[in-house]
This record gives C-alpha cells, structure tokens and sequence, in this order.
C-alpha cells in the first residue's frame, strides 16, 4: 500500500491521488475544516486544487468538510479510533514509514487538567519523514572529543531540519565512522519523530547500534534507558 492510499479513504483519493508523485518533495499536507488544503514542497506552499492537482489557489482550492476529515481520521485508524485512543490524546498519529498525522481540534479535559481525549477533530498536519543519509557527516568533528562524543544542542527555527540532521548523527554514531567506531546509542523518541516507529519498529535508518524508547517522556525515559539498557 502506498502512503497516499496509507493516508486516504478510496472516497478521497481522487482528490489527493496526485500527491503520490510527489511525496519525495512534500514536507507537509495541511488539511483544515473548510479551508483550502495547503502542500508544503521544497519549502513553498502550494494549494490542492477541486479537480485534484497542485498548484490551485485558495479561492479555487478543495475545502474539506467535517465528513472528509472525519474519514481521513478513520481510515488513518483502520476504522477503531478506541485502539489509537492514547495516541489521539497525544495529538498526533505515527503511521507506516514514520510519517506523522498531526490532530487538533476540541480538547476534552479531566478533572487534573489533562487531556483525556481530542474529539471533533477538524484539523489535520500530515509531516512527510524524509531521510537525508549523509547530511550529519559534516558535522561530526565538531561534536567529536577523540572517540568520545560531546554534550551537543541542536538549535534552529521550526522546519529547518533538525530531526533531520540528528537522526544522521544518531546513525553515524551508532555505525562508526571515521572519527571513531560504533557506539550503543539509545534514542528517547517522545513524538516518533526521530526513528519513526510504528509498532515499536523504527521505520527510519537509525543505525545498527542504537535502541529506541518511542513515545515515551524525555525525562522517564532517560532513567529508564540509564537503567535497563545500559
């Protein structure tokens, strides 16, 4: 199955068919309640036409109502939204190939504030995993001590590719590389982003060495890790 058809219910694939050739280019499908369906490729927006093609404009651009979305939802939970019931509250969906679905919409809330669950869903954020082997090679000297790696921060806007750069690293580390030889590496992937994993099988090449705890608090999980992993 292909991510478009992963992503669409049949009833909605002659709108966003399209999209299958592109998803080397897109980032991200933004798809909102009564508003044009917004593609992000190579950095630049591009609007999803009525008669499904790219490159639209938002006065002539296919507007979702509450059913297509609640189909979109549907179908990325193979139809039992109970079973991804935590996922939901989390706000954001991991499917096949590491690709996240973003949620948002009306927050139910328990008694100590939490959020139980997101009902009446009516906007949706599908970011397109993209791997980029070879884009944290260039970095590795700088975060190099002999063979012992440094405390490293990575810091940059939104959409600029940190997730990106780090995974690299990860798996540069976790595989050696000329500074120094494979190490263990554990990632703690609170949003699924960095091995993408689905079914607890991380979908992104993340290397041989390293371990994933996936959607799981940083600050849990590091004990966690420290503890049982070693």
């Amino acid at each position: 199955m292909s991510l478009i058809d992963e992503l669409f219910p049949a009833n909605l694939l002659k709108i966003f068919g399209c999209l299958e050739n592109l998803i080397s280019e897109m980032q991200e499908i933004r798809i909102r309640v009564k508003q044009p369906v917004a593609i992000r490729i190579n950095g630049c927006e591009k609007i999803l036409s009525q008669e499904g093609w790219v490159g639209g404009n938002t006065q002539t651009g296919f507007c979702p109502n509450e059913k297509d979305i609640e189909d979109i939802v549907k179908h990325i939970c193979h139809s039992s939204l109970y079973a991804y019931e935590e996922e939901i509250r989390r706000g954001y969906i991991t499917v096949k190939g590491g690709h996240r679905v973003g949620l948002s919409g009306q927050a139910v809330l328990m008694s100590n504030n939490q959020i139980k669950t997101i009902k009446n869903i009516s906007f949706i954020n599908i970011r397109i995993a993209h791997e980029i082997k070879g884009g944290g090679e260039r970095f590795l000297h700088t975060i190099y001590n002999k063979d012992c790696v440094h405390n490293t921060l990575i810091v940059s806007p939104p959409g600029y590719g940190k997730t990106t750069l780090l995974r690299d690293i990860i798996r540069n580390i976790s595989d050696g590389n000329i500074y120094a030889k494979g190490k263990n590496c554990v990632i703690i992937d609170e949003r699924s982003e960095l091995a993408g994993c689905y079914n607890g099988i991380p979908q992104l090449d993340v290397g041989v060495r390293t371990d994933v705890m996936d959607s799981c608090p940083k600050a849990i999980g590091m004990m966690m890790a420290i503890r049982s992993m070693g």
